[in-house]
């Protein structure tokens, strides 16, 4: 996993409850908590620190990771904000993750191991079929950052998940995007 995942969510979790929690999460954890943005850190790390903290707060795990997700989107928008042009639409950019940001991510960090998406538009432009593949099954997080997109791109949308998920054993997650803009 990379850096910038780590110290993101060290960030939410000090900004919105406290450096106390934070700390509660690495003691229980065993973790040292030492992350650097370029860093690269074992998928276990943010695995447990995300079930720490949905202990902790009693939130649901897929909770936990799609609040994460939409959280991601401010500081991802602050260091990047060249893939947010300005008369780009909110379906254009999700259009943009693989074939440019990741793209981009990958010659910063060529180590990253990032999703993929593929996609489909449907119902006149209005709905967008997501096909999101990863080993690190983490469909809640990219739904976060989905959620957020609209919400940077100022439209309403709604994200339905399945019928397939990599949770359940399937080899990908079915994401259906509708929106009004």
């Amino acid at each position: 996993m990379k850096g910038i995942v780590m110290t993101l969510l060290e960030r939410m979790v000090v900004e919105e409850a406290g450096l106390e929690l934070w700390q509660s999460m690495l003691d229980e954890t065993g973790l040292p908590g030492v992350y650097t943005a370029g860093g690269l850190y074992d998928d276990e790390e943010v695995f447990a620190l995300v079930n720490s903290l949905s202990n902790k707060t009693a939130v649901a795990t897929e909770l936990v990771l799609c609040k994460f997700g939409r959280y991601m989107m401010t500081p991802f928008r602050e260091l990047y904000p060249m893939f947010f042009d300005e008369g780009m639409g909110f379906f254009d950019f999700l259009l943009s993750v693989d074939s440019v940001i990741h793209l981009e991510v990958k010659k910063l960090y060529p180590d990253a191991q990032l999703p993929s998406f593929s996609f489909e538009l449907v119902e006149g432009g209005k709905q967008l079929k997501v096909r999101y593949e990863s080993n690190r099954q983490l469909c809640d997080l990219a739904i976060g950052l989905m959620e957020e997109s609209a919400n940077v791109f100022n439209v309403v949308c709604t994200i339905t998940h399945g019928p397939h998920c990599l949770k359940n054993g399937d080899d990908h997650c079915d994401l259906s995007v509708l929106s009004n803009g």
